[in-house]
Protein backbone atom coordinates (compact mmCIF):
# COMPACT_ATOMS: atom_id res chain seq x y z
CA UNK A 1 0.00 0.00 0.00
CA UNK A 2 1.51 3.40 -1.12
CA UNK A 3 1.53 5.56 1.85
CA UNK A 4 2.61 9.53 3.27
CA UNK A 5 6.32 9.95 4.86
CA UNK A 6 5.95 8.81 7.80
CA UNK A 7 7.01 11.12 11.39
CA UNK A 8 6.55 8.67 13.77
CA UNK A 9 5.20 4.80 13.50
CA UNK A 10 4.23 2.05 16.12
CA UNK A 11 2.62 -1.61 16.12
CA UNK A 12 -0.66 -2.21 18.01
CA UNK A 13 -2.51 -5.30 18.59
CA UNK A 14 -6.04 -3.55 18.49
CA UNK A 15 -8.63 -4.05 15.52
CA UNK A 16 -8.39 -1.43 12.83
CA UNK A 17 -12.18 -0.20 14.17
CA UNK A 18 -10.73 0.92 17.61
CA UNK A 19 -7.28 2.31 16.06
CA UNK A 20 -9.93 4.41 13.81
CA UNK A 21 -11.91 5.80 16.67
CA UNK A 22 -9.00 7.26 18.52
CA UNK A 23 -7.54 8.70 15.20
CA UNK A 24 -10.77 10.67 14.55
CA UNK A 25 -11.35 11.66 18.13
CA UNK A 26 -7.73 12.99 17.99
CA UNK A 27 -7.69 14.27 15.08
CA UNK A 28 -4.62 13.01 13.99
CA UNK A 29 -2.73 12.75 11.05
CA UNK A 30 -1.39 9.85 9.28
CA UNK A 31 -1.69 6.26 8.49
CA UNK A 32 -3.22 2.65 9.80
CA UNK A 33 -2.64 -0.47 7.72
CA UNK A 34 -3.40 -3.67 8.71
CA UNK A 35 -0.90 -6.01 9.73
CA UNK A 36 0.14 -9.88 10.14
CA UNK A 37 -2.25 -10.64 7.23
CA UNK A 38 -2.06 -11.46 3.24
CA UNK A 39 -4.49 -8.78 2.75
CA UNK A 40 -2.94 -5.05 1.75
CA UNK A 41 -4.85 -2.44 3.37
CA UNK A 42 -5.42 0.26 5.61
CA UNK A 43 -6.35 4.18 5.31
CA UNK A 44 -4.67 7.19 5.32
CA UNK A 45 -6.07 9.95 7.57
CA UNK A 46 -5.81 14.00 7.93
CA UNK A 47 -7.14 15.72 10.61
CA UNK A 48 -8.85 12.44 11.90
CA UNK A 49 -10.77 12.12 8.75
CA UNK A 50 -9.97 8.74 6.24
CA UNK A 51 -8.97 10.27 2.84
CA UNK A 52 -7.39 7.16 1.21
CA UNK A 53 -9.10 3.65 2.11
CA UNK A 54 -7.55 0.23 0.35
CA UNK A 55 -8.41 -3.62 1.41
CA UNK A 56 -7.54 -5.83 -1.25
CA UNK A 57 -8.94 -5.00 -4.58
CA UNK A 58 -11.73 -2.82 -3.16
CA UNK A 59 -11.11 1.12 -3.06
CA UNK A 60 -12.64 3.85 -1.02
CA UNK A 61 -15.73 3.42 0.84
CA UNK A 62 -15.73 -0.25 0.07
CA UNK A 63 -12.37 -0.36 1.35
CA UNK A 64 -13.31 1.55 4.31
CA UNK A 65 -16.33 -0.45 5.43
CA UNK A 66 -14.18 -3.98 5.09
CA UNK A 67 -11.10 -2.02 7.22
CA UNK A 68 -14.04 -1.10 10.11
CA UNK A 69 -15.82 -4.97 9.70
CA UNK A 70 -12.82 -6.75 10.12
CA UNK A 71 -12.08 -8.25 13.53
CA UNK A 72 -8.35 -8.98 13.13
CA UNK A 73 -6.02 -7.93 15.66
CA UNK A 74 -2.85 -6.30 14.47
CA UNK A 75 -2.13 -2.67 12.64
CA UNK A 76 0.70 -0.54 12.03
CA UNK A 77 -0.02 3.42 12.70
CA UNK A 78 2.09 6.20 11.76
CA UNK A 79 1.48 9.76 12.07
CA UNK A 80 2.96 12.09 9.29
CA UNK A 81 2.77 15.46 8.99
CA UNK A 82 -0.53 17.43 7.09
CA UNK A 83 1.00 18.75 4.27
CA UNK A 84 2.59 14.68 3.45
CA UNK A 85 -0.63 13.98 3.03
CA UNK A 86 -1.89 16.33 0.76
CA UNK A 87 0.42 16.14 -1.14
CA UNK A 88 -0.21 12.15 -1.19
CA UNK A 89 -3.58 12.89 -2.16
CA UNK A 90 -2.61 15.12 -5.13
CA UNK A 91 -0.45 12.54 -6.52
CA UNK A 92 -3.27 9.49 -6.08
CA UNK A 93 -5.28 11.57 -7.93
CA UNK A 94 -3.05 12.31 -10.75
CA UNK A 95 -2.80 8.92 -10.94
CA UNK A 96 -6.45 8.13 -10.87
CA UNK A 97 -6.29 5.88 -7.68
CA UNK A 98 -10.06 5.28 -7.36
CA UNK A 99 -8.92 5.02 -3.23
CA UNK A 100 -8.83 8.91 -2.33
CA UNK A 101 -11.68 9.94 -0.34
CA UNK A 102 -12.78 14.10 -0.35
CA UNK A 103 -14.25 13.06 2.82
CA UNK A 104 -15.59 10.44 5.42
CA UNK A 105 -18.71 9.03 5.35
CA UNK A 106 -20.75 9.17 8.66
CA UNK A 107 -23.35 7.42 10.28
CA UNK A 108 -26.37 9.42 8.49
CA UNK A 109 -28.21 10.12 11.64
CA UNK A 110 -30.44 12.83 12.47
CA UNK A 111 -29.62 15.83 13.78
CA UNK A 112 -32.51 17.48 15.47
CA UNK A 113 -33.36 21.32 14.24
CA UNK A 114 -31.44 24.09 17.13
CA UNK A 115 -31.70 27.61 18.19
CA UNK A 116 -28.33 29.70 18.52
CA UNK A 117 -29.57 33.44 19.96
CA UNK A 118 -27.84 36.46 19.79
CA UNK A 119 -26.83 35.94 16.16
CA UNK A 120 -27.60 35.64 12.44
CA UNK A 121 -25.81 33.48 10.43
CA UNK A 122 -26.51 33.78 6.49
CA UNK A 123 -27.43 30.53 4.70
CA UNK A 124 -30.15 29.29 7.01
CA UNK A 125 -33.20 30.44 8.68
CA UNK A 126 -32.80 33.98 10.43
CA UNK A 127 -35.12 35.49 12.99
CA UNK A 128 -34.17 39.38 13.87
CA UNK A 129 -35.31 41.35 16.49
CA UNK A 130 -38.59 42.08 16.30
CA UNK A 131 -42.17 41.06 15.84
CA UNK A 132 -42.82 37.51 13.79
CA UNK A 133 -46.55 36.45 12.94
CA UNK A 134 -47.83 38.12 15.66
CA UNK A 135 -45.12 37.58 18.45
CA UNK A 136 -42.38 39.46 19.89
CA UNK A 137 -38.44 38.01 19.46
CA UNK A 138 -36.33 40.33 21.76
CA UNK A 139 -33.00 38.97 20.46
CA UNK A 140 -31.57 37.59 17.24
CA UNK A 141 -31.59 34.74 17.02
CA UNK A 142 -30.23 31.53 13.99
CA UNK A 143 -32.68 28.37 13.29
CA UNK A 144 -30.19 25.26 12.61
CA UNK A 145 -32.77 23.44 10.30
CA UNK A 146 -33.29 19.32 10.78
CA UNK A 147 -30.68 16.98 8.55
CA UNK A 148 -28.44 14.25 8.30
CA UNK A 149 -25.20 13.94 9.24
CA UNK A 150 -23.38 12.87 5.99
CA UNK A 151 -19.04 13.04 6.24
CA UNK A 152 -16.59 14.25 8.09
CA UNK A 153 -14.44 16.46 6.15
CA UNK A 154 -10.65 17.12 6.93
CA UNK A 155 -10.83 20.83 6.36
CA UNK A 156 -11.99 23.84 4.40
CA UNK A 157 -10.58 23.07 1.35
CA UNK A 158 -12.25 19.45 1.01
CA UNK A 159 -15.04 20.90 2.82
CA UNK A 160 -16.02 23.07 -0.08
CA UNK A 161 -14.75 20.25 -2.74
CA UNK A 162 -17.63 18.25 -1.59
CA UNK A 163 -20.45 20.76 -1.07
CA UNK A 164 -19.40 21.97 -4.54
CA UNK A 165 -19.22 18.06 -6.16
CA UNK A 166 -22.44 17.20 -4.17
CA UNK A 167 -24.52 20.72 -4.48
CA UNK A 168 -24.98 20.21 -0.41
CA UNK A 169 -27.85 22.27 1.16
CA UNK A 170 -26.95 22.58 5.32
CA UNK A 171 -23.95 23.49 7.45
CA UNK A 172 -20.97 22.17 8.80
CA UNK A 173 -19.68 22.50 12.28
CA UNK A 174 -16.30 22.62 12.69
CA UNK A 175 -14.06 22.95 16.44
CA UNK A 176 -14.53 26.69 16.20
CA UNK A 177 -17.37 27.52 14.35
CA UNK A 178 -19.98 27.29 11.40
CA UNK A 179 -19.82 27.27 7.86
CA UNK A 180 -23.68 27.40 5.69
CA UNK A 181 -24.12 26.48 2.10
CA UNK A 182 -26.65 26.29 -0.24
CA UNK A 183 -26.87 24.05 -3.43
CA UNK A 184 -23.04 23.40 -3.52
CA UNK A 185 -21.87 26.86 -2.77
CA UNK A 186 -20.66 28.46 0.29
CA UNK A 187 -22.58 31.55 1.99
CA UNK A 188 -21.20 32.03 5.19
CA UNK A 189 -18.51 31.06 8.04
CA UNK A 190 -18.84 32.06 10.92
CA UNK A 191 -16.66 31.33 14.35
CA UNK A 192 -19.46 30.72 17.28
CA UNK A 193 -20.68 27.74 19.90
CA UNK A 194 -22.40 25.06 17.89
CA UNK A 195 -24.48 21.97 19.48
CA UNK A 196 -21.75 19.92 21.00
CA UNK A 197 -24.10 16.72 19.87
CA UNK A 198 -23.20 17.68 16.43
CA UNK A 199 -19.50 16.27 16.64
CA UNK A 200 -19.16 14.46 19.67
CA UNK A 201 -21.82 12.10 18.53
CA UNK A 202 -19.13 11.14 16.06
CA UNK A 203 -15.99 11.66 17.78
CA UNK A 204 -14.77 14.63 15.27
CA UNK A 205 -11.81 15.65 17.29
CA UNK A 206 -10.97 17.73 13.91
CA UNK A 207 -12.61 18.53 10.71
CA UNK A 208 -15.68 19.58 9.46
CA UNK A 209 -19.34 17.54 10.10
CA UNK A 210 -21.37 17.91 7.04
CA UNK A 211 -25.09 18.41 8.35
CA UNK A 212 -27.62 17.89 4.89
CA UNK A 213 -30.51 19.29 5.80
CA UNK A 214 -32.02 18.50 2.11
CA UNK A 215 -31.00 14.12 2.59
CA UNK A 216 -33.83 15.22 5.98
CA UNK A 217 -36.61 16.55 3.57
CA UNK A 218 -36.09 13.82 1.28
CA UNK A 219 -36.30 10.81 3.56
CA UNK A 220 -39.34 12.08 5.55
CA UNK A 221 -40.75 11.98 2.00
CA UNK A 222 -40.04 8.82 0.91
CA UNK A 223 -41.12 7.02 4.57
CA UNK A 224 -44.10 9.23 4.01
CA UNK A 225 -43.33 11.65 7.51
CA UNK A 226 -43.04 14.86 5.48
CA UNK A 227 -45.39 16.98 3.75
CA UNK A 228 -46.55 15.26 0.62
CA UNK A 229 -47.39 12.22 3.25
CA UNK A 230 -50.79 14.65 4.27
CA UNK A 231 -51.96 14.42 0.22
CA UNK A 232 -50.96 11.09 -0.60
Amino acid sequence: MRTPIPREQSKSKETFASVHERMRRRGNTGTVEVGGSRVDGGAVFLNGSVVYALYDDERGKAALESLLSSEANGVWASLSDPENVRMFKTYLRYISDDGVMTAEPLDGSVVESYEVKGVLVEGVRNEPEGSWRGQTNPVDRTIFPEGRRTVLAPDLVSLREHVSENGVTGYAAGKKGIVTFRNGEFVEERRIEVRPSVRTDVGAGAGWVVVDSEASAENKEKTGDGFLSRFF
